[in-house]
């Protein structure tokens, strides 16, 4: 069965359980990168927000300077207070060139 989207923190639906779908809970980084590249469904329709927190990098050789994305931080805080954070690559996220 091939992945196709990110449901919610909790959920326990039979795509979730067939690994047509995964819950947020047991998103790898890869998953996350691939949500925020568009390349996974967002089935996070519930009032789920995610902090994604990005470090650049500067590179003033030259006559510019240029802003690279160095890492890329995903963190999601249950109503329960549990905490999850992901390190997805900035590359397979698409948000680095």
């Amino acid at each position: 069965m091939r992945l196709i989207a990110v449901d919610p923190w909790d959920c326990g639906c039979n795509e979730c359980i067939t690994g047509e779908y995964v819950a947020l809970r047991w998103a790898t980084d890869d998953n996350i990168a691939d949500l925020l590249a568009g390349r996974l469904r967002n089935n996070l329709n519930n009032g789920t927000e995610l902090d994604v927190t990005l470090t650049y990098r500067t590179d003033s050789t030259g006559r510019r300077t240029v802003m690279q994305v160095e890492r890329v931080r995903v963190t999601y805080t249950h109503h329960d207070g549990q905490t999850q954070t992901w390190e997805p690559d900035p590359f397979r996220a698409g948000l680095a060139a």
